[in-house]
């Protein structure tokens, strides 16, 4: 249930942003090829829980943005990711602010060296810990 709750704010942050927006398992990543731009969300993982009856469910969430442009020049490449970057670390905000998220915590963002999609894109994947109420 808690795993929904990320995945459903996730998935409203990327409407509003107009990002066509897949969650996949960790080994089929590279079979979906959703419309650019795009997020892909691997489904969140748990990793710990505190409390009983209420408490705390920490997930490691793993999320990456795709956009086209590998072709472009190495200057375009790198204004392009540290654009994403920053709409990252928007998106990763907005989840903090959800009702249901008490903490995103050691966000971590790297480009996407390799070809995940089967078009030309770039890409950047973002790991955090997100810790969700019960």
């Amino acid at each position: 249930m808690n795993r929904k709750k990320i995945i459903s704010a996730v998935q409203q942050i990327c409407d509003e942003r107009e990002l066509a927006f897949r969650v996949v398992d960790r080994d089929s990543l590279s079979a979906h090829t959703p419309a650019l731009p795009a997020a892909v969300l691997v489904t969140p993982e748990f990793e710990r829980i505190e409390g009983r009856s209420r408490g705390r469910i920490t997930y490691k969430v793993e999320m990456y943005l795709f956009e086209k442009g590998m072709h472009n020049s190495p200057e375009q490449q790198a204004e392009q990711l540290a654009q994403m970057e920053s709409v990252m670390l928007d998106m990763f905000t907005q989840l903090s602010e959800n009702e249901n998220v008490a903490l995103v915590d050691k966000l971590q963002m790297d480009a996407v060296t390799s070809r995940l999609l089967a078009r030309a894109e770039i890409g950047l994947k973002a790991t955090a810990e997100v810790v969700v109420i019960f």
